[in-house]
Parts: structure tokens; C-alpha cells; sequence
């Protein structure tokens, strides 16, 4: 017996191998696709943002239209002033001289019945063979000129001063229009045609 036990014992190995374990692989299942679109993260920038700038209308918006601007006012001289003579005779009368200076008298009579009035200066132009020579006259004292009322037959003057210090030449009339008016007779009259001024109206002397 003892012998039988011994044999069985040696027999049966010392060190016997497990059994080789199975491997389970668990398959999982890929994800499915996603729809959204991947959100990138934007990086921290490192400079300050550049200010934008803004443009500031001059006028807030308005749904009603904008008012149309005035024209800008132009300066005028005034009106010369009128008279009011309607039937005036007119007569020019040579009168004396200065040195350098020739001098007439334009008369202005009141041929009407009603009296008037005469206010401003007279003009004068120098006239050869029917045209014009020389510059008109010019007034020889303050604007507008004085104003004289005239009864019916009264007569004012305004003396008109040639400086004939040039050598223009001579004048056979005179156009002589009334003061204030634009009634005017051409009149005989030698003058030389230089510069022409034309006094205030006075009575005559």
C-alpha cells in the first residue's frame, strides 16, 4: 500500500499550469457623427482694441423736410428821391469864370399850376454835334441833395462848375435833365468836356 500511495504521488505533478484564461473583447460602438460644427475657442488677444470712431451728424434726423435757407441780402444804395414838378422849363445861362473853372446856371422853372417840389441834383452831359462827350456831371455836395418847393412860375438853380483844366474839346449843347426826374432838353452850350459838377438847388440871386 505504502508503495501504491508513493507512485500515485509522483505521479501527479508539483506544479501544475492553470488552465489559459479567455479573453472577452467588448466591442463598443463608434459614436455617430456629430451635426454641429465644432466651436473654436478664440484665443485672448494680448493688444487693447483699436477705438472705432464714430461720425456725429451736424443735425438729428428729421422725417420732415429741411427748411429752405433765405437768400442773402444784397446791399443797395437807396432810391434817389423823386420829384414832383411835371411841367418844367429848363434854361442853361452862361455865367462867369474862375481860373481853370467855367461856370452855368441850370434853371428850373415851375410851368405848371399846382405847386411842387424839386429834390436832388441835376444832371448834366456835354453834347458835340448830337453826341455825348466827356463823363456826365457829378454832384458837388451831400447826398441825397436838398428839396425846394416851387410854386407855379418860381424858378430854382443849380450851378454847374466845368474844370476845364484839360485839353477835351467843346461842347455845342448841353443836355440838362431835371432834378429827381427823368425830364431832360439839350440847351446851347460851349463848354469843354474835363469834369462837370453840379451844386445843390438854390434860389437864384
Amino acid at each position: 500500500m505504502a508503495g501504491t500511495v508513493a507512485g500515485c504521488t509522483s505521479a501527479v505533478p508539483r506544479n501544475p499550469s492553470p488552465p489559459p484564461s479567455r479573453t472577452h473583447t467588448t466591442r463598443t460602438s463608434a459614436p455617430a457623427p456629430s451635426t454641429t460644427a465644432p466651436t473654436h475657442r478664440p484665443r485672448p488677444s494680448t493688444t487693447a482694441p483699436k477705438p472705432t470712431r464714430t461720425r456725429s451728424s451736424s443735425a438729428p434726423a428729421s422725417s420732415s423736410p429741411a427748411p429752405t435757407s433765405a437768400p442773402a441780402s444784397t446791399s443797395h444804395a437807396p432810391p434817389a428821391p423823386t420829384s414832383t414838378c411835371t411841367d418844367v422849363g429848363i434854361r442853361v445861362i452862361r455865367g462867369g469864370a474862375e481860373q481853370g473853372t467855367e461856370i452855368a446856371a441850370l434853371q428850373f422853372t415851375n410851368d405848371g399850376s399846382a405847386s411842387c417840389v424839386l429834390v436832388g441834383y441835376p444832371r448834366a452831359v456835354l453834347l458835340r454835334q448830337g453826341a455825348a462827350i466827356g463823363a456826365p456831371s457829378q454832384p458837388g455836395g451831400p447826398l441825397p441833395g436838398r428839396a425846394m418847393q416851387l410854386r407855379p412860375g418860381q424858378t430854382v438853380q443849380s450851378l454847374l462848375r466845368d474844370f476845364s483844366s484839360c485839353q477835351a474839346p467843346l461842347s455845342d449843347e448841353v443836355r440838362v435833365t431835371v432834378p429827381g426826374s427823368t425830364i431832360h432838353a439839350a440847351r446851347p452850350a460851349d463848354l469843354r468836356a474835363c469834369t462837370l459838377r453840379v451844386g445843390q438847388l438854390t434860389k437864384p440871386s
